[in-house]
C-alpha cells in the first residue's frame, strides 16, 4: 500500500515537472514560432494569433492574464476584428492554406448570417408595414360598412315613416269616404207618414240597383223598382237600409251576375230616383217583390203566383207583396 502511494506521488511530480518545462518552453519560444500580436478592433486588449493551434486566439487582458476564447464566439458574437485587420491576418505567412480557408469560410458564414438577419429584419419591417396598411384598410372598410349600414337604416326609417304617413293618409281618406257614405243625403217622408233616412251610400246604391234592374224600362217602370226597395226598408222582415236591402243574400240577380257593378247610372235614372225620394209616393202599392217572368224559371214563377199577391204589372216586371 505504501509503495503504491509512493509510485503515485512520483508520477504526479513527474507530470508537474514536465508541465512546467513545457510551459517554460512555451513562454520562451512563443514569439519565435511566428505568433503575432494584433489589436482588437473594439477592445482595450491585445490578441495573440496562434496559427495551427486548437484555439486560434489567445486574449491578453490588461492585467497580463492570458485566457483563450473560441474563434466562433469572437467572430460571430463579438466582432472584434475590422475587415482590414482580418484580411491582414489571412495574408500572414504563418497561416497555412487550410486554416486560412477555414477563416474565410467562417467570415463568409458570418456575413451571410448578417445578410440573412438584415433580410429577415427588412422582411419583418415590410410585413409589419403591410399589416399596418391592412389594419388601416380594414378599419376604413369597417367604417365604410358602418356608414353604409347607417345610411340604409336611415333610408329604412325614412321609408317606414313615409309608409306610415301613406297608411295614415289612406286611413284618413277611408274615414272621410266612410263618413261621406254615412252622411245623410235626404230624409224621405214616405207614404206621407213614415220617415226613411237616406245616406250618400244608400243613394248611390239605389241609383245602381234601379239602373241594373230597370235601366231599359220607362220612367214609371223605374219608379216602381225604387218603390219596392223603399218598401222593404220599412218592412220588419228586411234590413232597415237601402244598402242592407240590396245586398241581402239571394235577393237581386244583378248582385249575383255583376250587372250592379257594371251599371252606369244615366241622368234619366238619377232624375227618376230623385223624384221618388222627393215625392215619397208609393206607386207600387206596397209591393215587396218583383220579377220578369220571361227570365224566370217556371218553378220560381209558380212560387210568386201561389205564395204572394200580385199588385201591379208594368213592362217586363210583375210586382207582388
Amino acid at each position: 500500500m505504501d509503495s503504491r502511494k509512493t509510485f503515485l506521488r512520483k508520477t504526479i511530480c513527474t507530470l508537474l515537472i514536465l508541465s512546467l518545462f513545457v510551459a517554460g518552453c512555451f513562454s520562451v519560444n512563443v514569439w519565435k514560432r511566428g505568433w503575432k500580436k494584433a489589436k482588437a478592433a473594439d477592445w482595450d486588449t491585445t490578441v495573440l494569433l496562434v496559427p495551427r493551434a486548437e484555439r486560434s486566439l489567445i486574449l491578453i487582458e490588461e492585467d497580463g492574464e492570458i485566457r483563450t476564447e473560441l474563434l466562433y464566439d469572437l467572430v460571430e458574437n463579438e466582432q472584434i476584428f475590422s475587415e482590414d485587420t482580418f484580411n491582414n491576418i489571412l495574408e500572414s505567412p504563418e497561416w497555412d492554406d487550410l486554416e486560412r480557408a477555414q477563416w474565410e469560410l467562417l467570415l463568409q458564414r458570418t456575413r451571410m448570417q448578417q445578410q440573412l438577419e438584415a433580410m429577415y429584419a427588412q422582411r419583418q419591417e415590410a410585413l409589419l408595414s403591410e399589416y399596418g396598411k391592412y389594419r388601416e384598410e380594414l378599419k376604413a372598410a369597417e367604417e365604410a360598412l358602418r356608414e353604409q349600414e347607417a345610411r340604409e337604416q336611415a333610408a329604412k326609417e325614412q321609408a317606414a315613416k313615409a309608409q306610415a304617413a301613406k297608411e295614415q293618409a289612406a286611413k284618413e281618406q277611408a274615414a272621410k269616404e266612410e263618413a261621406a257614405k254615412k252622411a245623410v243625403y235626404c230624409v224621405v217622408n214616405y207614404r206621407g207618414s213614415e220617415k226613411i233616412t237616406i245616406t250618400q251610400e244608400d243613394y248611390q246604391c239605389l241609383l245602381r240597383i234601379v239602373q241594373a234592374e230597370a235601366g231599359g224600362e220607362d220612367t214609371y217602370g223605374r219608379r216602381l223598382v225604387a218603390n219596392v226597395i223603399l218598401n222593404r226598408v220599412l218592412d220588419d222582415e228586411f234590413p232597415n237600409s237601402v244598402v242592407g236591402v240590396v245586398f241581402q243574400k239571394g235577393q237581386f240577380s244583378p248582385i249575383r251576375n255583376g250587372a250592379y257593378d257594371r251599371a252606369v247610372v244615366s241622368e234619366s235614372t238619377k232624375a227618376v230616383v230623385n223624384e221618388v225620394l222627393k215625392d215619397g209616393v208609393d206607386e207600387a202599392n206596397g209591393a215587396l217583390y218583383f220579377f220578369a217572368r220571361k227570365y224566370t224559371s217556371a218553378e220560381k214563377a209558380a212560387w210568386f203566383d201561389t205564395a204572394l199577391t200580385k199588385v201591379a204589372e208594368h213592362g217586363v216586371h210583375e210586382f207582388f207583396k
